[in-house]
């Protein structure tokens, strides 16, 4: 079992802030990690990060989206009216059961050329 804990080194002594899921007598392997160092990490790391984007941008070369179509508030809007209104119109068949007693592959058929049209 693998537990991650802080703990505060005083006299000596490791004192864990929090209880350990230990038997009496068990032995462990400790990796000591001083917490104040990790926001300097986590800067360099940063730091490295954007140096490279510098250096290799990425240009997909395609279409930048927008805020609204990032958070997808119109992205709808670009669909083809008329492909939307027919996947209503069967989505409604479908939930009115208009479907039902027919075959599967009927079905399926039926959608795929509806698509294609």
């Amino acid at each position: 079992m693998t537990q991650i804990v802080s703990a505060i080194y005083e006299n000596g002594v490791l004192r864990p802030e929090t209880e350990l899921q230990l038997v009496r007598g068990a032995r462990v392997r400790l990796v000591i990690d001083e917490c104040d160092s990790c926001p300097d990490r986590i800067q360099g790391v940063w730091e490295d990060f954007e140096r490279l984007c510098d250096e290799a941008p990425v240009d997909t070369g395609g279409h930048r989206l927008t805020r609204d179509e990032l958070h997808g508030r119109s992205c709808v809007a670009n669909v083809d009216r008329e492909l939307l209104d027919t996947l209503k119109r069967r989505n409604e068949e479908m939930d009115s059961g208009a479907v039902q007693g027919r075959a599967h592959s009927e079905v399926m058929a039926a959608a795929r050329k509806a698509l294609d049209t």
